[in-house]
């Protein structure tokens, strides 16, 4: 049976590649074309980005099956969270907010098309000052704020609410019962949150800004200890998901500009690290890591030893990496090649 480029879920075969390091038995499972077969192997991740160069993929029945009723439940997923995108926007627009949508229900609108790209709930950014407003208009409307426990969800009380936010400025997400289902809004705290001016399809950053927004959401997966000691796949998605935004736009998206905002925002490192692991996962397009090479070489200044450690904010303490950084977002027991630095604190 054959599978067309456009029924292969992304998501799955990043999760395989999170979990297995693209090894050769997982591959072998999953494409039987030699060429296919190949260029995987050699290209990890990026392989998968770039499959279309080859003009159908063939895969055992079982596999097949998996692959086109996964791609019709994505499809059923970004319809809903389409319809959930106008409903959350009828919510805001003409309050004098300044609100933008990122991650999964950005990239379903402007980068994917409908069914390759899954998400589960819709992340808004927000300026911090405008909290107390967005959650009147929220609880307003039968909102509530929910949190995920061992005995499955409920309905955060007012102390948990605070917790959150005074200790990891972080606001637990918000959830609705809608025609029939639910809708879950994360907000995400910015400190600059204006929305494109040319932003018609949705409100959402500029591509620059929105480029250096999802570098630095990647970056504190990658670099709290927190959150790698729960031994969650970091999510190459993400990375496939940054390389299709900047090569979408590579011809409009000035490097020094870039480097510029990050400069004047105190974040060159950050986003230099993610551009950096993505110069090692995306080898094969020429003119996208000439790209990356342009802002890379603009910060020979960094030194590189700073790619090695992993904070513990809550604790002030510091961890090093024994093992290269790239090998290491592959393996899925991280904590396990970290070793505490004594006497350094964070």
């Amino acid at each position: 049976m054959l599978v067309e480029y456009k029924d292969f879920i992304w998501n799955i075969v990043l999760d395989v590649l999170a979990k297995e390091k693209a090894s050769e038995r997982v591959l072998k499972h999953l494409c039987e074309i030699e060429e296919a077969y190949d260029f995987a192997v050699d290209n990890r991740l990026e392989s998968y980005i770039l499959l279309h160069q080859v003009n159908t993929l063939c895969f055992n029945k079982k596999i097949s099956s998996s692959l086109l009723y996964r791609y019709a439940e994505t499809v059923k997923n970004n319809v809903k969270i389409k319809r959930d995108i106008e409903y959350i926007n009828s919510i805001f627009k003409d309050k004098l907010l300044n609100y933008v949508f990122v991650k999964g229900a950005f990239f379903i609108t402007y980068i994917y098309d409908i069914g390759i790209r899954e998400t589960k709930d819709i992340d808004l950014v927000i300026e911090a000052q405008d909290l107390d407003k967005v959650s009147y208009l929220l609880k307003s409307r039968n909102f509530v704020q929910r949190i995920n426990t061992r005995d499955g969800y409920r309905d955060a009380n007012r102390l948990e609410i605070q917790f959150a936010l005074m200790n990891n400025r972080e606001v637990i997400p918000f959830c609705k019962a809608y025609s029939d289902e639910l809708i879950w809004l994360d907000i995400n705290l910015y400190d600059d949150c204006k929305m494109e001016k040319n932003a018609v399809q949705l409100h959402t950053f500029s591509i620059t800004e929105n480029i250096i927004y999802h570098c630095l959401e990647l970056y504190k997966e990658l670099k709290s200890y927190l959150y790698v000691a729960t031994e969650k796949n970091i999510g190459l998605y993400k990375f496939c998901d940054l390389y299709l935004l900047i090569n979408k736009y590579l011809v409009v998206i000035e490097v020094k500009k870039i480097y510029d905002i990050c400069f004047n925002k105190g974040v060159v490192k950050e986003v230099y690290f993610i551009f950096y692991l993505m110069s090692r996962l995306f080898i094969k397009n020429v003119r996208f890591l000439n790209w990356i090479y342009k802002y890379i070489e603009l910060c020979n200044w960094i030194n590189d030893d700073y790619f090695l450690y992993v904070f513990d904010y809550k604790k002030s303490k510091k961890y090093k990496c024994s093992i290269d950084m790239y090998e290491w977002i592959f393996e899925k027991n991280k904590t396990k090649y970290l070793y505490e630095i004594e006497n350094e604190k964070v």
